[in-house]
């Protein structure tokens, strides 16, 4: 009996740090394949506490069972808002907050490239670089950075030779692209 429960605690340490090495290849590669890995591993893990818990030898340790037991589902919790606030942020690229980010500040780009607004073009690729700033450095800095040059892109706009309508539509992008990086 002694043997099976050691046996069944040295397979419930695998099963622990199987989950964390998915949970840190769900980081590095944004795959979901991991995510989904990570809950079948946490599940297993509890399956096999349980059958730790309930065999003779760990009679005297049901305060500690039950309080991994609570431990394992305070990390399983905590690693399904990792992965739904990283959907939220986007798996690639061209999805969730970063692509809608990305697509507002592309149009706004293109915009004024087209319309030879040599100054708005330079505001909007100073926001993309306090942008990636951020998303490289993650300092609060970078944040202020981008939030006084979208203030200062509203007046720039403003007093562009734009036609009204090209002016709203510039100001609306901003005012997405802005709501987008506030929400990253």
């Amino acid at each position: 009996a002694v043997n099976d429960a050691t046996d069944k605690m040295m397979e419930l340490e695998i099963e622990m740090l199987t989950a964390r090495r998915h949970e840190k290849d769900f980081l590095a590669r944004l795959d979901l394949k991991y995510a989904k890995a990570l809950d079948a591993e946490i599940e297993k893990a509890r399956a096999t506490a349980k059958k730790v818990a309930a065999t003779p030898t760990a009679a005297g340790f049901k305060a500690e069972f039950d309080g991994f037991l609570t431990e394992l589902a305070a990390y399983e919790t905590a690693a399904r808002d990792m992965v739904a606030r990283q959907q939220a942020i986007g798996l690639t690229p061209d999805d969730g907050i970063q692509g809608k980010m990305r697509k507002s500040a592309r149009s706004m780009e293109e915009q004024t490239v087209e319309a030879n607004q040599d100054i708005l073009t330079v505001g909007v690729l100073q926001l993309r670089r306090h942008e990636k700033d951020f998303q490289l450095r993650d300092d609060r800095r970078y944040i202020d950075s981008f939030m006084k040059q979208a203030d200062a892109m509203v007046p720039a706009i403003d007093r562009s030779s734009l036609e009204q309508a090209r002016k709203a539509s510039l100001k609306d992008l901003l005012t997405a692209y802005r709501a987008d990086f506030q929400a990253l």
